[in-house]
């Protein structure tokens, strides 16, 4: 299975969300347009287990991921071997990224 798409039709939050639910496995690959950063996401059956960005890594990593408004992303269906270094539920990381944006917005940021 392979994906692909434009930030602005699917934001981040949305795609992680949807490969969590259906437990994907494979390697998600986002490039954004506003700074150039790039972040890799492994999964396997939905969770993210290895990840990497340009600065960052682990639950950063994803983090970051999350924050990428602008830019294009790849899903692609490939066996994920043993690196980790992801150890919270993808489900906990996707509400860490909520509970932070709920903040900026109260704080008016």
């Amino acid at each position: 299975m392979a994906l692909h798409g434009t930030l602005d039709a699917l934001d981040t939050l949305e795609l992680l969300q949807a490969l969590n639910v259906a437990g994907k496995t494979g390697l998600i690959t986002a490039e954004g347009f506003d700074n150039g950063a790039r972040v890799r996401l492994h999964l396997k059956s939905g969770q993210v287990v290895w990840a990497e960005g340009m600065c960052s890594e682990g639950d950063d990593a994803v983090l970051d991921f999350l924050s990428l408004r602008k830019g294009v992303y790849t899903f692609r269906s490939t066996d994920v071997d043993g690196m980790r270094n992801v150890f919270k539920p993808t489900e906990a990381l996707m509400l860490q990224w909520a509970i932070r944006l709920d903040e900026r917005h109260v704080s008016g940021q």
